[in-house]
């Protein structure tokens, strides 16, 4: 890595008004997101001790949902900095495409990844928050549940990575964002609900993006048998698919990076 080159590359982006606005509006609504679940699922249970399902599925959240912030934020910088024209400038002051990709590369998977990681934390602050506020026990040091945050930490590394090799593969910003959204609002989650009706089509199923971050974020003690094979694979080899899945993006992005022409 090329120190003043990475610099350099950082400088830039932490210089663009829009990604900090991109960056606050992201957090901004998926933090609001959180608190109202949070409150939902505190208040109803007035009275009663919260499942250990439900709480499962309040911190489960910065991954289930949270992790399109490294996706986006990544994607975002490495499609602006090709797009404006800054990498070109990046790849003469490196002398190399290989030094211009990975300066672009860890500046971006950095940012998405610091700022996925620091919103899931705000989250949990913000659950434990609702909860304290409903008389609740927080229940997010136990053994399981703190596996469970720790694998959704590195979850948001690895969407940071699949957001930068997307955006430098793709290279279009609206067509990226709306690949990502038609996939995970309306495609996964049609396959998922006819996987529920289907134990060979869940097989499948259970290897996708979404299933693979509901598997990373759950509390493996929670939820009765149907809930449990719903989800899939356990937490580990679920992270450890995804984190392989980022790899592969890694290569064929640094293969297209190399390949073809900046312009």
């Amino acid at each position: 890595m090329n120190k003043p080159l990475f610099r350099y590359t950082l400088y830039i982006h932490y210089n663009d008004q829009r990604l900090r606005l991109l960056t606050v509006a992201l957090i901004t609504c998926i933090t609001i997101l959180n608190a109202l679940i949070s409150k939902t699922i505190a208040s109803s249970y007035s009275g009663e001790t919260i499942e250990r399902v439900s709480y499962s599925y309040l911190y489960s959240f910065s991954g289930r949902i949270g992790y399109i912030i490294p996706l986006i934020l990544s994607a975002y910088i490495t499609t602006s900095s090709i797009k404006s024209g800054q990498i070109i400038r990046v790849h003469l002051i490196g002398g190399s495409k290989d030094r211009a990709f990975q300066s672009l590369f860890f500046v971006a998977t950095l940012c998405g990844g610091l700022v996925g990681d620091i919103t899931t934390i705000i989250n949990h602050a913000i659950s434990v928050g609702m909860l304290h506020l409903a008389n609740q026990p927080s229940a997010l040091f136990t053994s399981d549940q703190m596996s469970a945050s720790l694998r959704i930490l590195l979850l948001q590394w690895a969407w940071a990575i699949l957001g930068s090799g997307f955006g430098i593969i793709i290279r279009n910003q609206t067509l990226l964002i709306s690949s990502v959204l038609a996939f995970s609002l309306f495609i996964e989650p049609t396959l998922s609900a006819a996987s529920n009706r289907s134990q060979h089509l869940m097989y499948f199923t259970k290897w996708l993006p979404g299933p693979l971050n509901w598997a990373c974020s759950w509390d493996a003690g929670a939820g009765n048998t149907n809930i449990k094979t719903a989800i899939g694979l356990p937490g580990t080899i679920a992270l450890l698919t995804i984190f392989l899945y980022a790899g592969s993006i890694f290569s064929a992005s640094y293969y297209y990076f190399t390949k073809r022409a900046l312009k």
